[in-house]
């Protein structure tokens, strides 16, 4: 058998070949790092847009002057490309109206409870620049949201009613929030936060921190039951002594003064504290005084906002409807 040995023209063309798929493959790899570099700043751009939508939403929330200011500030702290972010990178904030219901923001649009900002960078190619792509640009969109809390970790054994809340609706001003100074009370009820009867002084001191204690009992630690608008919540009446002991030390040896309670509707149950009642929010409260002692065991409870009521501007319209506990949260 003979050996059939390529001529000179066919050596040659097999070698133009592999150059040029040698070529190829190396375009793709350097083009490819390009890519992957490419992807982990946009990633990088996505959170700096996402951290300045929540810094300007919080500042607005706290009625700052500037939420701006504030916001590049804590921008300021991430990293984009390997260097820090700065002012720069944020190309624009947007602020509008950002519907639960439907899911969207309108830019512009009323109530003004939401800002959209927008993170830009510029990348230079290492290796496409070659091929002649020197730069290449990301942007990314970021919508943070004031709104109300729609679930809650209960702590404080209360439930308040909505009509107490009255004034405050109407003017939307904290210093009209209401004021608690005897539990049970008027459309306030002692209760196991539980949506099911039962359960009594032991379930509520399990909420209680561990280092709240009265003689050799102590607080349980637990975390308080998860509560959600809608859920009804079981109440009753009368104060048990042991869990007032255990609050009056965690309000005045431990300084835990501040917790959130469950808003209900103020139907017929609240009257006389027996029965159940729908959760329609959640109030921040602090206790300023605990008597847990004599037949008149007193709870003293102040209301107040974790805003400063209306915000800056013409950003309002959601303080009435969450009992002064507003909260920012991250919706598109």
């Amino acid at each position: 058998m003979q050996r059939k040995h390529l001529g000179r023209s066919e050596r040659g063309a097999i070698v133009a070949l592999t150059g040029i798929l040698m070529l190829a493959l190396v375009s793709m790899t350097v083009v490819g790092v390009d890519l992957a570099r490419l992807a982990f700043t946009a990633t990088e751009v996505q959170t700096v847009a996402d951290t300045a939508a929540c810094a300007y939403a919080s500042a607005m929330q706290r009625d700052r002057v500037d939420p701006a200011t504030d916001a590049l500030e804590v921008v300021a702290g991430n990293s984009i490309d390997g260097a820090a972010a700065a002012p720069g990178n944020i190309a624009s904030f947007e602020l509008g109206n950002y519907s639960a219901e439907t899911l969207t923001f309108v830019s512009g649009g009323e109530p003004r409870n939401a800002v959209k900002a927008r993170a830009t960078a510029t990348v230079t190619n290492f290796f496409a620049g070659l091929f002649g792509d020197l730069q290449s640009s990301v942007e990314k969109d970021a919508t943070a949201a004031i709104g109300c809390p729609e679930h809650g970790r209960v702590v404080l054994p209360i439930v308040v009613g909505e009509c107490e809340f009255a004034a405050f609706e109407s003017s939307e001003d904290c210093s009209d929030l209401p004021q608690l100074f005897q539990q049970p009370g008027d459309n306030s009820c002692w209760s196991t936060l539980l949506q099911e009867p039962g359960g009594g002084a032991a379930t509520t001191k399990s909420y209680l921190p561990t280092s709240c204690c009265h003689g050799t009992e102590c607080g349980g630690g637990l975390p308080g039951p998860p509560v959600a608008i809608g859920d009804t919540l079981f109440h009753q009446n009368g104060q048990a002594t042991s869990v007032m002991h255990l609050l009056e030390d965690c309000v005045e040896a431990d300084g835990l003064t501040d917790y959130v309670v469950a808003i209900v509707e103020c139907d017929g149950n609240l009257t006389n504290c027996v029965g159940a009642s729908k959760v329609v929010g959640f109030a921040s409260v602090r206790v300023t005084n605990v008597q847990d002692q004599g037949t008149e065991k007193t709870l003293d409870l102040e209301f107040f906002c974790n805003d400063t009521g209306d915000l800056v501007g013409d950003i309002s319209g959601f303080s009435d409807d969450c009992f002064g506990a507003s909260s920012v949260a991250m919706v598109q």
